[in-house]
């Protein structure tokens, strides 16, 4: 869930269903506060690359999914994340250099036609159905406390 400074929902996100293509030629946005893998994944592939400042998770997953690991997502909300101009994830400040650590890890991993692949996706989240609930839960939770949302 996306939510102001207030943790208000503002939006939600879900992906469409998992499919390896879109881990070879996409930055993989898991939601890290959510992602859960056993410790044999994170010895065999390797953890975060600790030269990044912005974008350490991106390059995880991203790494993982080239790599021809798999993701499932959980089926529900598990996680709110607050955007507020302050936090690390939206630049924390300094959105010149979280854009271009961004840029520079995409291009490590040979990702330069998002926009494309990202309609790629987008199409398939309307034909596996994750498009639609996405946008009824939207509709569903926006403006509700994040508290409340699974009571």
């Amino acid at each position: 869930m996306y939510l102001d400074e207030k943790g208000i929902v503002k939006d939600v996100r879900t992906d469409a269903k998992w499919r390896s293509w879109f881990g070879k030629r996409l930055s993989v946005w898991t939601g890290g506060p959510s992602a859960f893998f056993r410790r044999g994944l994170w010895e065999r592939r390797g953890g975060f690359d600790a030269g990044l400042k912005y974008v350490m998770d991106i390059d995880l997953w991203t790494r993982w999914a080239k790599a021809g690991e798999r993701f499932v997502g959980l089926g529900d909300y598990v996680w709110g994340f607050r955007m507020h101009r302050g936090s690390k994830t939206m630049g924390g400040g300094n959105e010149a250099a979280h854009e271009r650590e961004r840029d520079v890890t995409l291009r490590r991993h040979g990702l330069t036609c998002q926009a494309f692949w990202r309609n790629v996706t987008r199409c398939a989240s309307v034909l596996d159905g994750t498009w639609r609930k996405r946008k009824m839960d939207a509709s569903r939770l926006y403006g509700i406390d994040w508290r409340e949302v699974h009571r």
